[in-house]
């Protein structure tokens, strides 16, 4: 079955209150919600589903209800009373109306279901005293709890974006950090970004005079990314998804403009050499600073400390690091640990992007 979103609304959440909320640095999005097709909601409905699957586990049921302050939603200071209830208010209008369509047209078949339980009479979806709370439909719960394939992104920063189409190129872009690069064909694209096409209360795409497909935002493709890249050039300047876009045009002869057919993304941190990597993620990471001085300790080469450091994970390069200072004490220590070492790395993360590629085809 296909997941789509198919309403006009995406998500939102809470200011000031005795809430007590815990969220992870590392989000973790179901790659079904980074990939889904998206609306133009307001920012501070966008910033939900960073929230909320910041507070989610990888294991476990999912919570009856989840709870954000408004504080962590608007994140302007001296906002009146009312300013923060009008806010919430529309937060909760645009909540109520996030519906996802499963369809199945082979066997026609549509499942609607919403992203909301209005059922609840225990802790029901709700906003009071500055807290939002959101109580999820719990047929949705095998899409929202299946954390198998995700997009990392780092929460503090998505949460600073004021603007939807940085919020969300900073979802998408997380998700090819390995690769360095994102071809999207254009109609996907536009999907993705909450400019796709328009579609009447019947489903039915909605048409221009001249009989063309009408869109929900701009019918021009290269002014469409134009502006939905041009908040997100500024933003993600210096960062590690600092990026260079560009139009791809479908190749034919003879007169005429070629028409685009697609949009790429070039990571500029992608073309780095590996000490410069790994000096931008040390700066911005203490943890990172040190397991790679503990890394080069063993001679693991900058280049497959860049490669494979964060598919491997930090649970288990410590565990790595640990079986080499055990094998080292033994009768049987390291003798050369460039070699050995880097072996045993390398091969660690290979398997870790096998697994994560595996995973993903069964997504």
């Amino acid at each position: 079955m296909k997941l789509e979103n198919n309403n006009n609304r995406q998500l939102v959440l809470p200011l000031i209150s005795d809430c007590e909320v815990e969220y992870k640095e590392i989000v973790k999005q179901n790659w079904k919600f980074t990939f889904s097709r998206q609306y133009l909601t307001s920012v501070n409905t966008k910033r939900v589903i960073g929230l909320i699957i910041a507070q989610m586990k990888e294991e476990g049921e999912m919570r009856d209800f989840y709870q954000v302050r408004a504080a962590d939603i608007i994140r302007k200071t001296d906002v009146a009373k009312e300013e923060v209830y009008r806010t919430m208010r529309e937060t909760i209008f645009e909540l109520v109306h996030v519906a996802f369509f499963f369809e199945d047209a082979k066997n026609h078949e549509i499942i609607p279901r919403h992203l909301l339980d209005t059922t609840r009479f225990e802790n029901p979806a709700s906003y009071k005293n500055g807290v939002l709370t959101v109580a999820l439909n719990p047929t949705l719960r095998d899409i929202i709890m299946q954390l198998a394939h995700y997009s990392q992104f780092e929460l503090d920063s998505y949460m600073k974006f004021s603007s939807w189409y940085s919020m969300r190129l900073w979802e998408l872009l997380s998700a090819f950090k390995d690769t360095g690069w994102w071809y999207s064909p254009i109609e996907e694209y536009r999907e993705l970004m909450g400019c796709g096409i328009a579609y009447d209360n019947k489903g039915n795409q909605r048409k221009e005079k001249d009989g063309s497909v009408k869109y929900m935002k701009y019918q021009n493709n290269s002014m469409m990314i134009k502006k939905t890249t041009a908040e997100p050039i500024i933003d993600f300047a210096g960062s590690d998804l600092e990026f260079v876009v560009n139009p791809v045009y479908e190749e034919r002869s003879g007169r005429g403009r070629p028409r685009i057919i697609g949009v790429r993304f070039d990571l500029v941190f992608h073309q780095l050499s590996a000490i410069e990597k790994i000096e931008y993620w040390s700066a911005n990471n203490e943890k990172f600073a040190k397991a790679v001085e503990r890394l080069r300790k063993w001679k693991i080469s900058d280049e497959n400390i860049v490669k494979y450091t964060h598919v491997i994970g930090s649970e288990r390069i410590n565990q790595l690091l640990y079986s080499w200072q055990i094998k080292n004490t033994s009768k049987d220590p390291i003798g050369n640990p460039l070699v050995y070492c880097n072996k045993v790395f390398v091969a660690e993360g290979k398997q870790a992007i096998a697994k994560k590629m595996s995973d993903k085809l069964k997504a």
